[in-house]
């Protein structure tokens, strides 16, 4: 009956005991709950935060490219502007010189077949001699594309220069071929009378000692 009674006693301690400790748990439980839902809270606060940063920043930089990009766009038009008839100049007088030279490297090769010719005393069928020598030029300088129409031959008889004549056996012969070409670029064409350039090709060669018919 002593120890009922001592036990009597101090069941409200246990209980208030026992109540207690399941009141700090759930205390504890609620309180791991809330830093649980603050962190996530300032996790995704920091997210946003990052984010808006990010567009703002993006937003600035496409906008400083934009306003780069206009006056580079104008500069470079300017540049153009300025560059490209240069360009186109030189490019047509790199042309025009290239045809000169070979113009020039063409009328000579066919006034050298000319007068190679001429040496040998040789005619064409139903051609004189001279005609014979000016049709050879003619297709030698096929090449050319510009039609050669002053041709001079001439031959050196008993000291003294006959035009209009091949020569005999021994003589000597001289062809000359004098044609113009138009050029391409004005700028340069200002500089040669009606901005043509004359072509001037001459050879001379000593006649074999052919038959004389």
């Amino acid at each position: 009956m002593h120890g009922q009674s001592w036990l009597k006693g101090r069941e409200p301690v246990r209980e208030s005991l026992f109540v207690s400790l399941a009141n700090s748990g759930r205390a504890q439980d609620h309180l791991t709950a809330h830093r649980y839902r603050m962190l996530r809270m300032s996790r995704i606060k920091a997210a946003l935060i990052t984010f808006w940063r990010d567009r703002r920043s993006h937003g600035v930089t496409w906008g400083h490219r934009a306003a780069r990009r206009a006056p580079e766009n104008g500069q470079t038009m300017v540049e153009f502007a300025l560059i490209a008839p240069l360009a186109l100049m030189l490019i047509c007088g790199v042309t025009d010189y290239g045809r000169l030279f070979f113009v020039q490297a063409s009328l000579e090769d066919a006034v050298q077949q000319a007068g190679r010719y001429a040496s040998t005393g040789n005619s064409q069928s139903g051609l004189t001699r001279l005609q014979s020598i000016e049709a050879v030029l003619q297709q030698a300088a096929v090449d050319v594309n510009i039609p050669i129409q002053n041709i001079q031959i001439s031959s050196l008889t008993n000291g003294s220069w006959v035009s209009g004549s091949a020569g005999g056996p021994g003589d000597t012969v001289a062809i000359t071929v004098t044609m113009g070409m138009k050029l391409l670029t004005p700028m340069i064409g200002r500089y040669f009378p009606n901005g043509t350039y004359t072509f001037t090709a001459s050879t001379t060669f000593q006649n074999e000692p052919f038959p004389v018919s």
